[in-house]
């Protein structure tokens, strides 16, 4: 009879025990534990940490600007991008204590969502954990946002998060995974996020570029995203094919109403790393800074009055030559004839020996003629990525050409066959527009392809379309015209 009561009594204080245990675990922290280490990167602490210290070495002084805030970085497996994000990584100064990482969506199955917080309090990787900011709170209550532990399914934020171990003793994180997303809800999300950035917050935006073309075709596709991210042109960054695009726009929000300048820093893609060019994703690093890039200096003289055609290639030589030899951008052009001071579309085209050297432009007329030149010189000598940066010593071989063009107009058709007859060889520069795709071709290029249908072949996948995109009904047709001097 005693031992019965004393088996019962010590079952009820087991029981009791289990009770406060089930009762307390609600306030234990919940911890997101790694998904890829030992398929993404190294799963070894030692390993892990020896790898990135050695990407993550210091950079050389002036290379990189000052007061950098945010950073786009690619997500793959370390052995093809982690050498590239090191470059953003490194760029970072060591203020921070907050970091905002945003990625789009990777995961399937899971219900709709526009902005996703995790559950979890804390993620880890063999490095060891990090805390979630109570910050998410706060957003939870926005109506965006929402508890989505399941789109935290994939290696889009974890793969970010050693190289911030490596760099930082003490910090945390708000990790968003975000859906798709309209105009509306971009610039909603960028003032909601800018809210929260103070001078110890750094954003950072975890996307790849292009997937899955042959080499070239992806090469000309990123350095399209690039340059339209660099100089913080939203509605042509929209049109970029990278898998973090809601993410970036977000990013160039953010910069454009904090006037952020920003600078590529490193690209590639998986084919450089494998060898294997049939079919690869690019890769980028760029960061986001305070102030103007450090080329942006002072004002020189460039021109004296003249015709249209004389001044805009005296324009473009001084700039090419001046920005070459002194690496100076001048910020004013003064004492130019009025024609210059119109707002007009232009492309320069840079030649040596009569092959094509760099070839960067405006269709819309956003600045005046003489801006347009100045800036598109420097972007065809320096920021064509298909290209090298023009030398100081091959400026005497450098051939210009620019071209003003008029503003697009839409050129109406009731089917394939009558857009064929509307469309003027050698006068018609030609832009195709289908959803966030978009490319143009200049009149110079009916040279090269003289037939209608196979410039408009070239022309759809050069804006990473269908073949027969110029076909499809949704497809918008505009052309514009080219005066150009060389």
């Amino acid at each position: 009879m005693l031992r019965g009561i004393l088996y019962i009594s010590i079952l009820l204080v087991v029981l009791v025990n289990v009770a406060l245990v089930l009762a307390d675990r609600p306030n234990q922290e919940r911890s997101q534990k790694s998904l890829v280490a030992g398929q993404f990167y190294p799963a070894k602490p030692q390993e892990l940490g020896n790898y990135i210290d050695k990407l993550l070495k210091p950079m050389k002084e002036g290379n990189t600007p000052k007061k950098v805030r945010a950073i786009i970085v690619p997500h793959a497996g370390y052995e093809f991008s982690a050498s590239t994000a090191a470059f953003a990584y490194q760029a970072l100064g060591a203020e921070f204590r907050r970091f905002v990482i945003l990625a789009v969506n990777h995961s399937s199955g899971i219900s709709p969502f526009k902005a996703a917080l995790p559950d979890a309090q804390a993620f880890e990787t063999p490095l060891g954990k990090i805390r979630v900011s109570s910050e998410t709170a706060k957003l939870e209550k926005h109506a965006l946002f929402s508890r989505v532990p399941g789109a935290f399914g994939s290696h889009i934020i974890e793969v970010q998060l050693p190289f911030l171990q490596r760099k930082y003793q003490d910090f945390e994180i708000i990790p968003i995974v975000l859906n798709e997303l309209n105009e509306k809800e971009v610039l909603e999300l960028s003032s909601l996020l800018d809210s929260i950035l103070d001078e110890q917050s750094a954003l950072i935006i975890s996307s790849d570029l292009s997937h899955y073309h042959a080499y070239d075709r992806a090469k000309e596709l990123d350095m399209n995203c690039i340059k339209a991210i660099e100089s913080i042109n939203i509605g042509q960054a929209s049109r970029c094919e990278a898998c973090g695009i809601y993410a970036i726009l977000i990013l160039l929000e953010i910069a454009k109403d904090r006037n952020w300048s920003a600078q590529i820093l490193d690209y590639r893609n998986s084919g450089d790393v494998t060898g294997t060019r049939d079919s690869v994703v690019g890769y980028s690093a760029i960061v986001f800074f305070e102030g103007q890039k450090a080329s942006e200096s002072s004002p020189s003289p460039l021109v004296e009055r003249g015709n249209l055609g004389k001044d805009v290639l005296k324009l473009s030589r001084q700039t090419l030559e001046n920005f070459i030899r002194s690496k100076e951008k001048p910020l004013q052009v003064k004492d130019l004839q009025k024609e210059l001071e119109v707002k007009r579309g232009c492309f320069v085209t840079l030649k040596k020996n009569g092959q094509l050297r760099g070839c960067i432009g405006s269709i819309l007329p956003e600045q005046s003629i003489a801006r347009c030149v100045v800036d598109n010189t420097i972007n065809a000598a320096v920021n064509d990525h298909r290209f090298n940066r023009v030398e100081e010593a091959e400026l005497s071989s450098i051939d210009i050409e620019v071209s003003l063009l008029t503003v697009p107009k839409s050129l109406p058709h009731k089917d394939p066959q009558e857009l064929l007859q509307k469309l003027e060889p050698r006068k018609h520069g030609v832009i195709l527009k289908k959803g966030m795709h978009s490319a143009t071709f200049l009149p110079q290029v009916w040279e090269e392809l003289s037939d209608k249908q196979e410039f408009l072949r070239h022309l759809c996948l050069k804006g990473g379309m269908s073949l027969d995109c110029w076909k499809d009904a949704e497809t918008q047709v505009l052309v514009y015209e080219a005066e150009v001097f060389s």
